[in-house]
């Protein structure tokens, strides 16, 4: 009797020590992944990954260790670590959508987009909950120019999330890349509701106003465009351009002259602003555009100074 009261003892000191281990075991793994955590939101990435290399070497079965190593990993660009480290994650949770979510964020961060859909897909397949997977593999469809599914995919994301601009923005785009205009300037229009200041969403609506020739609103589009980004290059040239369709040559003139300010190099605005000046009768002037444009690399330039130009003196 009495040894088998020794016996009990001994058991639960040992089955006490062991729990003590294991509390212990599982407060040092928390904090060092804290530390991990910390040292992300500090962008120290290297000594992230040793604080959670720390908890895989003590746990090769930590689950939470190696995602956050992976996204380690994947802010150095260590792309082959990053991916070892998230296939190791499914070994541990086979089922997880949200890893096969991140796996798919790796391959679209570095432009491997159908292994990206692959994973977007097998992440809807185990939470649909993941909304971010139709996102994003619409994005990757829009890549590989699949613009169809990207369409519905976009769609799918947008009726669960209306407002979110970035989506509303790549859903134009890809109505413009399928050449439906309307169809993309009704994008666009939702992206203004939203975000009156969105200057990248003005000068794409306005681009579509000007292949469909509204000209007007393609002009009050580019000008909203410049009004919030005034160092706005492409939006004074475009805006130039349907000037010179309109013939208002004075106007287009004044564009040019700002893209040229902006950018010195640009031998099309030289030459564009060279033609301008010769139909406002200002040859010598034009001349010298041209000059300037031809000796930049413009053919055309080059050409019509040597054809037009020799009456005029240009240094």
């Amino acid at each position: 009797m009495h040894l088998n009261t020794q016996i009990m003892k001994n058991c639960f000191y040992f089955l006490l020590f062991m729990l003590l281990c294991i509390q212990s075991f599982s407060q040092s793994t928390e904090e060092i992944l804290k530390q991990g955590n910390n040292k992300i939101q500090t962008s120290d990435f290297k000594g992230a990954i040793e604080e959670y290399s720390k908890i895989i070497n003590i746990d090769k079965a930590n689950y939470n260790a190696y995602i956050m190593r992976a996204e380690a990993f994947k802010k150095l660009n260590m792309f082959k670590d990053a991916l070892a480290d998230y296939n190791k994650a499914l070994e541990i949770k086979p089922s997880d959508g949200n890893t096969y979510f991140l796996k798919g964020l790796l391959y679209y961060n570095f432009e491997k987009y159908k292994e990206a859909i692959y994973n977007f897909t097998l992440a809807l397949q185990n939470d649909s909950k993941i909304s971010k997977s139709y996102y994003y593999r619409g994005l990757s469809y829009k890549e590989i120019e699949n613009f169809k599914l990207s369409e519905v995919d976009l769609k799918t994301y947008i009726n669960q999330f209306p407002s979110d601009t970035s989506a509303l923005f790549n859903l134009g785009e890809i109505y413009d890349d399928n050449e439906e205009y309307v169809m993309a300037i009704e994008a666009f229009n939702k992206v203004l509701a939203i975000d009156s200041s969105n200057f990248n969403a003005y000068f794409f609506r306005a681009s579509d106003y000007d292949i469909i020739e509204k000209y007007d609103e393609a002009i009050k589009d580019y000008t909203k465009a410049i009004q919030f980004k005034p160092d706005f290059i492409d939006a004074y040239f475009n805006r130039a351009y349907i000037y010179d369709e309109l013939k208002k040559y004075e106007l287009a003139i004044i564009d040019y002259s700002k893209v040229i300010e902006l950018a010195p190099h640009s031998a099309d605005a030289l030459y564009n602003r060279g033609l301008d000046k010769v139909q406002t009768g200002m040859k010598s002037e034009g001349c010298a555009d041209f000059k300037r444009a031809s000796e930049l690399g413009e053919k055309a330039a080059k050409t019509y100074f040597k054809n037009n130009c020799k009456d005029c003196l240009i240094k």
